[in-house]
């Protein structure tokens, strides 16, 4: 074998196990709108999001710390998208399914959307960070 053969051959198979891991790092949505209602005061883990149409999944090797994070107690909640980031404020239920969040030190306001298993933060048209019950 030439060396120069012998050299595409490496980058080749590096190339195909960089791919192949990059692959596998992404978590499989664990999303079901047909499981049972959940309650906004559930404990939630980060799913997914959705940035500008575009699916953005979970990596494996992203620990839960750097994930995004939600909790609430039904009347006021704790939320950060990025570490270090985090917002807090309260809670308005509009029914079952949809909540409106406050910050009181804003006039902006943040949309939720439950259905299934899933909580559906709506920071802009454009932007969602879904979260799944544990």
């Amino acid at each position: 074998m030439s060396k120069v053969f012998k050299k595409v051959i490496v980058v080749v198979l590096s190339l195909a196990v960089l791919l192949g891991f990059t692959a596998c790092g992404e978590m499989k949505s664990k999303v079901n709108e047909n499981a049972a209602q959940a309650s906004i005061t559930a404990e939630w883990t980060y799913d997914h999001a959705i940035s500008k149409g575009e699916y953005v999944p979970r990596y494996i090797y992203i620990s839960d710390k750097n994930s995004p994070h939600f909790s609430s107690d039904g009347s006021t909640f704790t939320m950060n998208i990025v570490p270090d980031k985090e917002y807090t404020g309260e809670v308005e239920k509009i029914d079952d399914c949809n909540y409106r969040l406050h910050n009181p030190s804003s006039d902006n306001t943040v949309d939720v959307i439950i259905a299934g298993n899933s909580l559906t933060v709506k920071i802009s048209d454009e932007y969602l960070v879904v979260f799944v019950e544990k």
